[in-house]
């Protein structure tokens, strides 16, 4: 309300967990958890800017103030609810068995060298033995210095030239994360840094990481694939969570490409 004018807003549901908000100062979408300690406890996390906060079922759906969500504290920012991110389907641009960009047609054509042409067929594999985890390079053209959560064509043009292909012999699996954007690096080469959080993109893919292995690896091998900053995020994760560990042993290979990253000498 301001002063006795309404401020017309229109409302739109997003998938099984999410509701878009449009009014005069533009368009937030809410993610909503229930906690898994307190099922009476939903949190509810702004899905642009990560600011969350918690609310009781009883309550019902809270009033949003999109002015006040966008001058929230950046402290709440820092800990949205990873635990259950990626819990929703919104969380992933490609995952197994679903219509996305993992699913569309990516049949091509071969040129030979005597310039001879034939088609070469494609489809996803649905019962394909090994999974494939991919994170896409710095492509975000978001403003800030972090990407939201939000797909843009640079997210989902990435996927669909690098990784769904994998599809037909591998699962894919493929998480967004809030990223360095190519406003941040841009600002950071000019001189005037924008903010932004360096470790950010690396707690969204350890958490995806985590919900894959807990809800959908079953004990699959897994290829890992990265290009740019996300392979620098995949040698991250792999000397943190991998080496050494018992999930190592369902590790197929590593594509960590555009990237040079160093490794100890493998001991036969």
């Amino acid at each position: 309300m301001q002063g006795d004018k309404k401020i017309p807003r229109t409302w739109a549901i997003k998938g099984n967990d999410q509701v878009c908000i449009t009014d005069v100062a533009g368009t937030n979408c809410w993610g909503y958890w229930r906690q898994r300690d307190n099922r009476s406890l939903i949190k509810v996390m702004n899905i642009e800017n990560g600011w969350t906060y918690t609310a009781k079922v009883e309550d019902g759906i809270p009033p949003f103030d999109t002015a006040a969500a966008s001058t929230a504290p950046a402290a709440a920012a820092a800990d949205p609810p990873l635990e259950d991110l990626y819990r929703s389907q919104d969380a992933w641009l490609c995952r197994p068995g679903r219509q996305d960009i993992c699913a569309g047609d990516q049949s091509s054509t071969i040129i030979a060298r005597d310039g001879s042409m034939t088609r070469e067929s494609w489809k996803p594999d649905p019962a394909a033995p090994i999974d494939c985890f991919y994170v896409y390079p710095t492509i975000s053209d978001d403003p800030r210095g972090n990407s939201s959560l939000i797909p843009g064509t640079g997210e989902k043009r990435a996927v669909e030239q690098q990784f769904a292909r994998f599809a037909s012999v591998c699962r894919p699996y493929a998480p967004m994360y809030r990223q360095i954007t190519i406003a941040a690096l841009r600002s950071l080469f000019a001189g005037n840094p924008i903010p932004m959080d360096a470790a950010l993109g690396y707690r969204d893919v350890l958490a995806a990481w985590k919900d894959y292995l807990k809800f959908d690896n079953q004990g699959r091998g897994v290829v890992l694939i990265g290009h740019s900053q996300g392979s620098r995020m995949l040698v991250e994760l792999m000397r943190r969570e991998i080496d050494g560990n018992a999930v190592q042993s369902h590790l197929v290979s590593a594509l960590i490409l555009a990237l040079t990253s160093k490794c100890r000498r493998a001991v036969m």
